[in-house]
């Protein structure tokens, strides 16, 4: 069985035109003197500046954006994961939930015609993360739940009488066992968290945090039943996540109270180095979120708890850029694409943020921290500034405006992927992304559409087209 949503765009609610109608003298006779008054509208249609600030406080001129939402079964509304696999030319969706019975959904969608079609639902206690196995053609997957254990797990596939197999747990890794190596008690309630909330490949080996400790596991082949052992285990105080980096780098991206560090598991040592960070408020050095640049192995951004986002190149030790747009929420999951960088945060907002636009493109962009020092929001009302002197906007000193809200979801965003198609020399990115209330959504740019101007009300059949392929 597949789902076709209903299609679904974003356009302004309402776009009101400057009045061109006759201006009318007022005749009360109350009134001292005459005057002329606007027939249809309050602002005057040789003045736009007047409208300037309201056209970009409530975002009229926001991209067109296509949308398709899907309700996933879980009545709990407890979904705690999203991972992706397109590496067999189809798109493979995992969804976990926290709940103890059907709480893993499989689904293959089809992003260009918005069909997505679910395959089974496997019954695996108290999910708090997903994660797909590289290289083998989507069969396997590893879970986290929340008593120290991941499970790798093999995933059901049609027999040739057409009657789906049963998914079955292939190893355990069983965090509590291995805590004595660091002088750790394994009993449950000694333990500040008992979730394995961060899991990730580095190479073949399989990386885990557990309890503010940081494993690495020798998986020993997906089919081969020799039993999973740690290669090396660290302590690491109030780590909160990691990222893997995208090449076959040995160096991870720790973030947690202590801010933001690096981390070499060939030595299998934690150590904080200096920052600017390190000068700032507590709220401002902790880090719930970071994430390696999709194809650089120098730059990575991580979200703090003031809500802001840092950009670092880790050659400099230091940030180069600071990001501003979720007006104090939480970020809870990022997403780069090239020079792109995407942000979810606890109230449902995607941002999305065009870094390198108008800078110059044969330049790092780390290079070029002087014009990223502070980014804002391109629209919205934390986006204005106005001068009632001279009647104008201004913009704050020092500040880049590159950000675009998109109000995906009206719940926190649980999960984020991307999906990038190749078009010739380009590519176009779609958003997919899970929230609080257990809706998946599926949000691109309509690239082709017709700008809109004043006197168009409504989509032509050509444009309607344009969305259906989008």
């Amino acid at each position: 069985e597949f789902y076709e949503t209903t299609l679904l765009f974003r356009q302004n609610a309402l776009r009101r035109t400057l009045s061109t109608g006759p201006k009318r003298r007022n005749t009360n006779p109350y009134l001292k003197q005459n005057f002329f008054t606007l027939s249809l509208w309050l602002l005057d249609s040789d003045m736009t500046k007047d409208i300037a600030l309201t056209n970009k406080v409530c975002s009229l001129d926001r991209a067109n954006i296509k949308s398709s939402y899907w309700k996933i079964p879980d009545a709990e509304m407890n979904l705690t994961s999203l991972a992706l696999n397109d590496s067999e030319g189809s798109v493979k969706l995992a969804i976990s939930s926290a709940n103890t019975d059907n709480n893993l959904y499989l689904y293959e969608l089809d992003p260009y015609h918005d069909y997505l079609t679910h395959h089974t639902t496997i019954s695996l206690p108290n999910i708090h993360s997903l994660c797909w196995v590289k290289n083998t053609h989507a069969r396997f997957l590893v879970s986290g739940n929340s008593k120290g254990f991941a499970h790798l797990v093999s995933l059901p596939r049609a027999n040739s009488d057409g009657v789906p197999e049963s998914a079955e747990i292939v190893k355990r890794f069983n965090h509590r066992k291995y805590l004595r190596l660091v002088n750790k008690d394994p009993a449950l309630i000694m333990h500040r968290s008992t979730t394995v909330h961060n899991l990730g490949f580095l190479a073949d080996s399989l990386v885990t945090t557990y309890d503010d400790t940081l494993f690495l596991w020798a998986l020993n082949d997906v089919h081969l039943s020799m039993r999973p052992r740690p290669v090396s285990i660290s302590v690491v105080p109030g780590i909160a996540g990691f990222d893997v980096p995208a090449t076959n780098s040995s160096t991870l991206a720790l973030c947690g109270l202590f801010g933001v560090s690096l981390f070499d598991t060939r030595q299998a040592r934690h150590s904080v180095p200096s920052s600017s960070l390190a000068k700032s408020g507590a709220a401002a050095l902790a880090a719930n979120f970071v994430k390696w640049h999709g194809s650089c192995d120098y730059k990575l951004a991580s979200a703090h708890a003031d809500g802001r986002v840092h950009l670092w190149d880790i050659r400099m030790n230091d940030t180069f850029a600071e990001i501003s747009g979720h007006s104090g929420k939480a970020v809870t999951t990022m997403a780069w694409n090239g020079n792109d960088l995407f942000t979810g945060a606890s109230d449902g907002i995607i941002a999305h943020w065009d870094l390198s636009s108008d800078l110059d493109p044969e330049q790092d962009l780390s290079f070029q921290g002087d014009k990223l020092r502070h980014c804002t929001l391109k629209e919205g009302i934390n986006s204005v500034a106005f001068d009632a002197v001279s009647n104008s906007l201004v913009h704050s000193v020092g500040e880049r405006q590159c950000g675009t809200l998109l109000p995906a979801l009206n719940n926190k965003i649980v999960g984020m992927c991307l999906l990038v198609e190749s078009i010739g020399a380009g590519s176009r990115c779609k958003i997919l992304l899970i929230d609080g209330a257990a809706f998946l959504g599926l949000h691109g740019k309509i690239y082709d559409a017709a700008t809109g101007t004043d006197d168009k009300k409504y989509y032509s059949r050509e444009d309607l087209a344009l969305i259906n392929q989008s």
